[in-house]
């Protein structure tokens, strides 16, 4: 009996310190664990229940504000965390009154529609009989007559898909080409290389034939050839609108971007009114020369245009403003770009870093930005938690930063730049 009693008690003694240490450390859901242990081992122990309705009212709380910034953009993730609330309130009355308050704001569930049967609707793949199987069975054709109907078919298949002013270029291609062309899409590499090296060989020079070859080299990381290709492309078709573009864009790539830049003025001279692919990429090849006035002025009528619907044109503005340090700026093209994709790390980050710069108010706003980016990419935690904590510290809310802090340090990883940023981090909490 002696030692049955004084195991109970070491046990309990043992939940109670670790459930208080976590809870110190803010981290609600591992305490709540040790609390719930603790009171298995003594049901009516005053330290273990106020343990345990402290961690439950953090949780709750926590998702219930989760799902109150979620209503109304995302009403299926506010029901989950509204629902998570009511799991995590136990037999706490006033909290499952809470949770069942959001949830009828919220309201029931739109009912899924079945699922619709998934149709194919991208080319066969090379060799691919129309049976399915694979099979070599009469029923098929004629030896060769199926490959033929096949190969044909897709290749037209993705000619449709091109730009009408383009298409031209593509018809009457030697078999090679077509089938290197085809083989290239379909991602059979080692194929596509050795029938365009064919077809380079046995026909005349084309613009679809070195623009093809173009994008193989891309692919294969030989930049440098994907460069000559296209200008080669170009050369025989000054106006192949792909070709044109791949090369600048190549051009940037190689670190070429007054090269680029040049040949984009002209062409946007020429073709006036691209704004999707020309003139954003003249954008992006002037900010490389960090002429950032003649960026804007450039970009300004299509931002205040189609900055709304043109996702490419709000991100490079918010990038000018920000080199222009028009913090203000910045911030509202950012939250264009998040606004139409609420899950874009690339927008969510810099957006989030912009807002702990400004502080106050705007370090609150931080914390959902860099929240939302922990839901989105969670292999990255660590940095999202990380810069939550750096904005309850510019907050001054040195409490919740040194909580959010030692989660981070959890999901650290060995890296350099991981520990630098932590230990930076560290340093600013521990100034408050």
């Amino acid at each position: 009996m002696v030692f049955g009693l004084f195991s109970k008690k070491s046990n309990l003694e043992k939940a109670l310190t670790k459930g208080k240490k976590l809870a110190a450390q803010a981290r609600w859901s591992e305490a709540l664990t040790w609390f719930e242990e603790a009171r298995e081992h003594d049901p009516d122990g005053p330290e273990a229940r106020h343990g345990e309705r402290q961690c439950r009212e953090q949780l709750v709380s926590w998702n219930l504000e989760e799902a109150s910034d979620l209503k109304g953009i995302d009403d299926e993730k506010a029901r989950e965390h509204a629902l998570l609330a009511m799991d995590l309130a136990g037999e706490e009355k006033d909290l499952q009154k809470n949770a069942k308050a959001l949830l009828n704001k919220l309201g029931n569930p739109t009912p899924k529609k079945p699922a619709a049967p998934v149709v194919e609707d991208k080319p066969k793949r090379l060799f691919e009989p129309s049976c399915g199987g694979g099979c070599a069975s009469p029923s098929c054709g004629p030896e060769g007559e199926e490959f033929e109907e096949s190969f044909e078919d897709v290749y037209f298949l993705y000619l449709e898909s091109m730009p009408e002013d383009e298409r031209d270029f593509f018809e009457e291609m030697s078999a090679d080409f077509q089938e290197g062309f085809v083989a290239l899409q379909q991602g059979e590499a080692k194929l596509a290389e050795q029938k365009l090296t064919k077809a380079k060989k046995s026909t005349p020079p084309s613009p679809a034939l070195h623009y093809t070859l173009g994008i193989m080299e891309a692919t294969k990381g030989r930049i440098e050839n994907a460069e000559r290709e296209f200008a080669k492309a170009t050369e025989l078709a000054p106006a192949f609108t792909s070709a044109y573009i791949q090369r600048c864009a190549i051009l940037r790539e190689l670190k070429r971007s007054a090269e680029a830049e040049t040949l984009l003025k002209k062409w946007n001279e020429d073709h006036p009114g691209d704004t999707t692919q020309a003139i954003p990429l003249q954008v992006s090849c002037l900010l490389d020369q960090d002429k950032v006035d003649e960026a804007e002025e450039l970009l300004a009528p299509i931002f205040f245009d189609e900055g709304r619907t043109n996702i490419n044109a709000s991100i490079l503005w918010a990038k000018i403003k920000e080199q222009q340090n028009d913090v203000d700026g910045a911030i509202r093209a950012w939250q264009m770009v998040t606004a139409a994709r609420p899950d874009y790390i690339d927008a969510l980050v810099p957006l989030g870093l912009l807002l702990i710069r400004q502080g106050g108010r705007s370090a609150e706003a931080a914390v959902k930005v860099f929240k939302q980016c922990y839901r989105v990419d969670p292999e990255h935690g660590w940095f999202y938690l990380l810069r939550i904590a750096e904005a309850y510290a510019v907050r001054g809310w040195k409490k919740d930063a040194a909580g959010i802090l030692s989660d981070a340090e959890h999901e650290l990883p060995n890296q350099p730049q991981a520990k630098e940023l932590f230990r930076q981090v560290s340093a600013l909490v521990a100034k408050l």
